[in-house]
């Protein structure tokens, strides 16, 4: 049996296509598959990844899809279900990796069967492959909680008490390429709901968590990029409604208190009230049910809602009087 299943699902990413490819077939270890999904790109891909194909016939499988899925995730399940190996990477297309990732990764798995997800520290990349910042924007702030310096360079931590302290401040698994999953797991926390369009990957976590534990380990073998095409995605009403679904449940069944509840969601008010409210990509309705989302989670958060919107009225209709 295959020990992993290396996935990468593509969509018009061929100016980064060549480096993640070579960032995978050059890795140390050697029993890996690798899967490459098309989700009906319109650019060069398709050339790019039949070269590959004809290089390496013994080593990839190659899914090219006719009509685009329109989600991530649907090509993510389509992967998985394809998969042979023990463990999962998702390797997505515009990320690279070291070439150790999986040397690293893979024996810490193997030797602690309780784990469902071993995380590496990612850093931050531009859309030309130049480090921005030595790690990743998300785990900013949580570093110390998160990643140790002893001999090991791996922390251990529960997964229920992960949920609890850590994974309902924010999504602190930033990058799927980042990390390797028991397949087991995966299957046995019932998979990607594919309802999900943009926050499927912090869903997954919860429910694998609930059941497994899991590793950080304390160094750098993912690059994440940041290009237009990937932070024009990111933020929209989608988002932000998956996400108030996602975290009502949680909140629910923590049974955490007022307080708890407006100390993680203020966090998202804050970071995204103004990217929104002065952005006119969104109409006026799309920012009222943006709020009304987030400060669904939180009663307290509801009369911040509302003491914003009012003073944005009031600086609206200052520079009307004028």
């Amino acid at each position: 049996m295959t020990k992993v299943s290396v996935i990468v699902p593509n969509y018009n990413h061929e100016k980064f296509l060549a480096p993640r490819l070579e960032s995978i077939v050059n890795q140390t270890y050697k029993d890996f598959e690798l899967i490459i999904l098309d989700d009906a790109s319109t650019d060069n891909s398709l050339e790019i990844i039949e070269n590959y194909v004809n290089h390496f016939p013994g080593l990839i499988k190659f899914y090219p899809s006719d009509q685009n899925s329109g989600s991530p995730f649907i090509q993510w399940d389509k992967g998985i279900k394809c998969a042979e190996g023990e463990y999962i990477w998702i390797a997505e297309s515009d990320d690279f990796a070291s070439i150790y990732f999986l040397e690293y990764l893979v024996p810490l798995l193997e030797e602690n069967k309780e784990v469902g997800i071993v995380c590496a520290k990612s850093n931050a990349i531009n859309a030309n492959g130049i480090e921005i910042s030595e790690v990743h924007p998300i785990f900013r702030g949580f570093e110390p909680q998160l990643f140790t310096t002893n001999v090991s360079l791996t922390k251990y931590f529960k997964g229920i008490r992960f949920i609890e302290n850590d994974l309902v401040y924010r999504c602190l698994i930033p990058n799927v390429s980042g990390i390797l999953i028991r397949k087991s797991n995966y299957l046995g926390a019932g998979g990607l709901n594919l309802d999900y369009k943009r926050n499927g990957d912090y869903d997954l976590y919860f429910r694998l968590l609930s059941f497994s534990d899991i590793i950080f380990y304390n160094r750098t073998l993912n690059n994440t990029r940041y290009h237009d095409e990937k932070l024009t995605a990111s933020n929209n009403a989608q988002s932000f409604k998956e996400l108030s679904s996602i975290l009502k449940p949680i909140f629910n069944t923590l049974k955490l208190s007022s307080s708890k509840r407006l100390e993680i969601m203020s966090f998202y008010f804050t970071v995204y009230k103004y990217d929104i409210f002065l952005n006119d990509t969104f109409s006026v309705i799309e920012k009222i049910k943006i709020f009304k989302n987030l400060s669904s989670l939180s009663g307290e958060l509801n009369i911040k809602f509302f003491k914003f919107c009012l003073q944005r009225l009031k600086i609206y209709l200052a520079k009307k009087l004028k």
